[in-house]
């Protein structure tokens, strides 16, 4: 009824402000160019905490700088849409799928298993641990493990990797989760109760302390791929991840790379991370 209401009485275009200021559009024609491709889609709401949170304009999802988000979102497509980069998505979506179907057989196909009925298969948690094995390693070239984690927990006999490596997995894997929970927290409270109420501040505080563990490790991982890149001679290949595609893209490492100044330079770590 409210917006009937308006419509009768503004037309096909109005603004409403609640909580959030809306521009409400009732012509199909409206609409075609503001969904187009060329668009800057409005991920989130331009608040305070994603400046708290140190990712105003920033990346894509929460980015509401439109000429950040237009050169950030270049970057992206020429890393995702590569022919080579698509290789890369089913050799380890086959590789990574292997590694599974060991950890079940180990799990569940022996006979005694069966008989006695000791483990049951929860595909959702499985593949929740596969998915994010999945795309680290297509997002930086490097693995996780993930999966090994969940396996030592639920197995005598450990996987054959590094213990110290599973467990900086599974604490990166934490930390992701918890930042983007912490969005929400962020999105929804105001900068008087993060800063001044006892338990909405210590919620923040860890939020914050967990975006600072988060950055550093992902800072970690870029400079290490940097250093690895300039380690590689000019005539050997680079692998195909997205990490590697944005940091060589627009420079002389790219084999598209045409020097033609600030439009066309290359990201900086901050802007990968």
């Amino acid at each position: 009824m409210f917006y009937k209401y308006c419509y009768e009485k503004y037309g096909g275009i109005y603004e409403t402000n609640n909580l959030l200021r809306c521009i409400v559009l009732c012509r199909a024609e409206y609409l075609e160019d503001f969904l187009s491709k060329s668009t800057h889609g409005m991920r989130s709401a331009n608040y305070k905490g994603l400046k708290e949170l140190g990712i105003e304009g920033k990346g894509i999802t929460y980015n509401n700088n439109f000429k950040s988000w237009t050169f950030n979102r270049h970057f992206f497509n020429q890393a995702i849409l590569s022919p080579k980069f698509t290789n890369e998505v089913i050799d380890w979506t086959n590789e990574l799928f292997n590694e599974l179907e060991g950890y079940w057989d180990k799990l569940f196909s022996r006979e005694e298993i069966i008989k006695e009925k000791k483990n049951k298969l929860d595909f959702f948690i499985w593949f929740n641990h596969y998915k994010n094995d999945m795309i680290i390693k297509l997002l930086t070239g490097e693995r996780t493990y993930s999966m090994a984690n969940y396996f030592n927990t639920l197995s005598d006999e450990k996987s054959g990797h590094q213990s110290e490596r599973v467990e900086d997995s599974e604490k990166l894997f934490q930390a992701i989760r918890k930042f983007h929970t912490g969005y929400l927290f962020f999105s929804v409270t105001t900068p008087f109760i993060r800063r001044y109420v006892p338990y909405y501040k210590n919620i923040a505080n860890d939020i914050l302390q967990n975006i600072g563990f988060t950055n550093q490790k992902l800072d970690e991982i870029i400079k290490r791929r940097r250093q690895q890149i300039e380690d590689t001679p000019l005539d050997k290949p680079l692998p195909h991840d997205m990490l590697t595609s944005m940091i060589i893209k627009n420079t002389f490492r790219d084999g598209n790379y045409i020097e033609t100044g600030e439009a066309n330079r290359s990201m900086t770590d901050s802007e990968i991370r």
